[in-house]
C-alpha cells in the first residue's frame, strides 16, 4: 500500500461529478478547512424531554441527506464553459460524486441550488472573444447519505478495474481486508458462513437461492432471520431459474435466463443486513498453542471489546469467545499446531443456514456493498 502510495501523485483538492472532474471545466474547488473536515452527514436525534422530570428520553440516532456546497474558481476561460457548467450540473441530472481525497468513496448525488457566477470578463487578445474569470459556488444532495465501497477489499494483484489511488488511500479510513484474508462464499451446501463488511454502516443484501424446501437464514452476529418458503426444483433448478431477495427494495424476483418477474410467494420473513466492522484492531501478534483454545498476546493487546469478533489464524477465521486476561483469550476452535501471526481483530457476520425436512438447495448466494459515512 505505501509503495503504491507513494508511485501515483494522489490529489485532495477537488472532486468529479457524473464522471467528469471539476478541473474539466477550467474551475478550482476551493475547500475550507472546514470543508475538508467534514465527513459524513448531520446527525438527527430522535428524542423527549417532557415537562416535569430531569432529563429525557432518546429513541434513534438518524443520518440526514447529506450536502455539500462547493465554492469554485474560474480563470480566464470563454463564457460558453459557464454554459457547459449549467448544464452539467442541472437540475434533472443524478450521478456519482467522488471526492478527490476519498476515491472509493462513491456517493449518489443531484444538483439542489442555483448556480450564480459572479463573473469578471475582461477582452481577450482576440478583440471579438472576451475571457472571464470570477466564482460560483455548487450544492450537490446524495439524498442516500452513504457511499457505496469501491474497493472492498485489496486484490492480491493490481488489476485494470481497481483505481490505484482509490486503492492506495482506502486503508486510511477502512480495514480492508487482503483479498486472501475474504471469507469464501457460500455454497449450495453450506450450513454456516462468514461474510464482512469494510464499511462504517450495515450493507443491503442480495440474496439468490434455488432448489426444494423452506430455508431459514439467521445472521448470529445482529440476531436478523430471513425466512423463503415453498422452494422447488421444479419451479427453479429444474428451469434454471432462482429466487433472488433484495434487502434494500424489498423486492423477492423469479430470474431465469429469458424472464424475470415479480414474485414475492417464497418470501415468508425478514431480511438480512450485514454488521459493519465499525469497531477493529489493524495488526496484533498473536500466538497459538497446539491442542488448544488459548490464544496469547505478548503485547497485552486483548481487550474485552474484542469478545465474539474474529482473528486469522492458520489460513482461517476464528471468534474470540472470551478475554480471561489481556495477555490471553480463548477463541471458538482447538487448534492443530503453534503459530504466531500478525491479525486484524475484526468483526465478522457468521450466517447460519436451515432447510426443512428433506430439503436440498442448488444454488445460495449472498452478496453485500459496503458502505461509508
Amino acid at each position: 500500500m505505501e509503495q503504491w502510495g507513494e508511485k501515483w501523485n494522489i490529489p485532495n483538492d477537488g472532486f468529479s461529478f457524473r464522471g467528469k472532474h471539476i478541473s474539466e471545466f477550467g474551475s478550482v474547488y476551493v475547500a475550507s478547512a472546514e470543508d475538508l473536515g467534514r465527513i459524513g452527514s448531520s446527525i438527527k436525534i430522535e428524542e423527549e424531554t417532557p415537562d416535569g422530570m430531569d432529563g429525557g428520553y432518546w429513541f434513534d440516532a438518524t443520518v440526514e441527506p447529506y450536502v455539500r456546497k462547493f465554492n469554485c474558481v474560474y480563470e480566464d476561460v470563454q463564457k460558453s464553459t459557464l454554459y457547459d457548467i449549467l448544464r452539467w450540473f442541472d437540475r434533472r441530472q443524478e450521478g456519482e460524486l467522488i471526492f478527490d481525497d476519498r476515491p472509493y468513496a462513491v456517493y449518489t448525488a443531484r444538483p439542489t441550488a442555483e448556480i450564480v457566477f459572479s463573473d469578471y470578463p475582461r477582452q481577450g487578445a482576440c478583440a471579438k472573444r472576451e475571457l472571464h474569470s470570477g466564482t460560483f459556488s455548487i450544492e450537490l444532495t446524495a439524498y442516500e447519505p452513504f457511499a457505496t465501497v469501491s474497493v472492498p477489499y485489496i486484490p492480491t494483484n493490481e488489476t485494470a478495474d481497481v483505481d490505484p489511488v482509490a486503492l492506495a488511500t482506502v486503508s486510511d479510513e477502512l480495514m480492508v481486508l487482503q483479498e486472501a484474508q475474504m471469507p469464501p462464499a457460500p455454497t449450495a451446501a453450506s450450513t454456516e458462513f462468514l461474510m464482512y463488511n469494510c464499511g462504517t454502516e450495515y450493507a443491503h443484501t442480495v440474496l439468490r437461492v434455488a432448489g426444494e424446501g423452506d430455508v431459514t437464514l439467521t445472521n448470529l452476529t445482529t440476531g436478523q432471520v430471513c425466512v423463503l418458503k415453498g422452494l422447488t426444483s421444479a419451479a427453479t433448478t429444474q428451469l434454471n431459474k432462482y429466487v433472488e431477495l433484495d434487502s434494500k427494495t424489498g423486492r423477492t424476483l423469479l430470474v431465469g435466463a429469458a424472464d424475470t418477474v415479480l414474485d414475492y410467494s417464497y418470501h415468508d420473513y425478514g431480511y438480512i443486513v450485514i454488521s459493519p466492522c465499525a469497531q477493529y484492531k489493524r495488526n496484533m501478534s498473536i500466538r497459538s498453542a497446539a491442542s488448544s483454545t488459548t490464544i496469547t498476546s505478548d503485547g497485552g493487546e486483548f481487550e474485552d471489546w474484542m469478545i465474539g469478533m474474529y482473528v486469522y489464524i492458520g489460513g482461517a477465521w476464528h471468534e474470540i469467545k472470551d478475554v480471561m486476561t489481556p495477555e490471553t483469550a480463548r477463541i471458538d476452535t482447538t487448534m492443530v499446531s503453534a503459530q504466531t501471526v500478525d491479525t486484524p481483530v475484526v468483526v465478522m457476520n457468521r450466517i447460519q443456514v436451515g432447510l426443512s425436512s428433506g430439503g436440498s438447495l442448488s444454488k445460495l448466494e449472498m452478496t453485500c456493498t459496503p458502505r461509508v459515512r
